[in-house]
């Protein structure tokens, strides 16, 4: 809660903070290895929604899973444990129903949001 207080105050008060920040998308962009086009067009998407880029909840699951992620080797944490952790923050979005889509993906091998 502390952490998406902040958050909401960094939007309020700077029109350049996004989900992206400190960098600037089209930096990151050139360093992406897209795992198919569907992921490449996905990112392309996302990046050009400001109702994505400027979503406290997003953007405060991006950097508290920044942070979890620096402090997991010093916690022993395995790569599993890491994916798990990501996965149980996804499941926090009513939008989208993450297991659906990852069976579409199992089933089809399409990445699509359902």
């Amino acid at each position: 809660k502390l952490l998406e207080d902040d958050i909401e105050l960094l939007l309020s008060s700077h029109s350049n903070f996004n989900f992206f920040y400190p960098t600037l998308f089209s930096e990151i962009k050139s360093t992406i290895n897209f795992s198919s086009e569907a992921h490449k067009r996905t990112i392309d998407t996302i990046s050009k929604s400001s109702e994505f880029l400027r979503d406290k909840i997003r953007i405060t699951n991006r950097w508290g899973l920044n942070i979890l992620y620096e402090k997991l080797p010093l916690l022993g944490l395995r790569l599993l444990d890491k994916y798990y952790i990501n996965y149980y923050f996804s499941l926090t979005s009513n939008e989208v129903d993450i297991d659906r889509s990852m069976q579409l993906f199992i089933d089809t091998g399409e990445e699509r949001l359902l």
